[in-house]
C-alpha cells in the first residue's frame, strides 16, 4: 500500500485529497483527527469512509493527536470508535506531551503505567497504538 497522511494537506478537503490520492495513484490515506477527520464528527468520518470505499481508498491510520499524560485514557476510547468507523484498527497517538529528560522519575512511573492500560485497552479492543515520538513527546535527545 502507498498512500499520504492528510494532515500534509490541512487546507483541502477530504474529497479533494481522496481525488488527488487517486490522480497519483495512491490506495490509502492516514486520516488526522485535528483537521479532516475530527473525532466527535461522525457524520463527517462516514462519509469520509464511504468516499474512501468508492474510490478504492483504504484508511491507513488515524492520526488521533491524543497525547499520553494530557488526555483522559477513557477518551481513548472516542478514538478507537471513530478509528473504526474510518475503517482501520491503526491508531498513532503523541508518546507524552514533553520531552524525556523533562519527566522526573514518579511522572516516569505514572507515564509508563498509563502506557501499560492504553496497551491493555487496545488489546481489549483489538486495535493496534503506535506512538509518535516528536519534540515535545517522550524521546531522549
Amino acid at each position: 500500500m502507498i498512500g499520504l497522511a492528510s494532515v500534509s494537506f490541512r487546507e483541502n478537503e477530504p474529497l479533494e485529497i481522496i481525488k488527488e490520492a487517486l490522480k497519483c495513484g495512491l490506495n490509502c490515506i492516514e486520516w488526522g483527527s485535528d483537521v479532516h477527520a475530527p473525532v466527535y464528527n461522525e457524520e463527517n468520518l462516514k462519509i469520509i469512509k464511504s468516499e474512501c470505499e468508492k474510490n478504492g481508498i483504504a484508511c491507513s491510520s488515524y492520526g488521533t493527536y491524543f497525547k499520553i499524560g494530557e488526555y483522559s485514557i477513557d477518551k481513548l476510547y472516542d478514538y478507537i470508535k471513530s478509528a473504526k468507523i474510518l475503517g482501520t484498527d491503526i491508531l498513532r497517538v503523541w508518546c507524552g506531551n514533553k520531552d524525556a529528560h523533562e519527566y522526573s522519575e514518579e511522572e516516569k512511573e505514572v507515564f509508563f503505567e498509563e502506557c501499560k492500560k492504553i496497551a491493555k485497552i487496545a488489546e481489549e479492543e483489538n486495535v493496534k497504538i503506535c506512538m509518535e515520538c516528536h519534540r515535545n513527546s517522550f524521546v531522549s535527545k
